[in-house]
């Protein structure tokens, strides 16, 4: 005869395992299959990695960001100096129309890779 785990039932009367009884099927953690000790220093590994993912992405986002206000400064002076008074709108609008399509581009690939969709 085989003993059954002991199950602790609480005020809504659903039945959870006892604490002292977590294996690796019930734990969550996966303590009890990897070396004592190994695995708080991976999590805390990859949480560091994936702080530090996080903190490049928005310095390198502030950095783009100035860097692409510059150019679209400079593109439409560009357009001031090259482009004849009466087509000036025209060609502002399709400079912004551009911006924001590479805008979205970046954004998408960028979430896409962060969050594996």
């Amino acid at each position: 005869m085989t003993e059954e785990p002991s199950t602790d039932v609480d005020e809504g009367g659903q039945t959870e395992p006892a604490k002292g009884d977590e294996s690796p099927e019930n734990s969550g953690t996966g303590s009890a299959v990897s070396p004592r000790g190994t695995e708080p220093a991976v999590n805390r590994r990859k949480r560091i990695v994936g702080y530090v993912e996080l903190g490049a992405l928005a310095l390198l986002s502030l950095l783009g960001a100035v860097a692409v206000f510059g150019a679209y400064t400079g593109g439409l002076s560009a357009i001031d100096v090259w482009i004849a008074d009466e087509y000036r709108p025209i060609f502002r609008t399709v400079f912004n129309l551009v911006v924001l399509g590479l805008v979205g581009i970046g954004l998408s690939v960028l979430l896409r890779r962060r969050f594996e969709y």
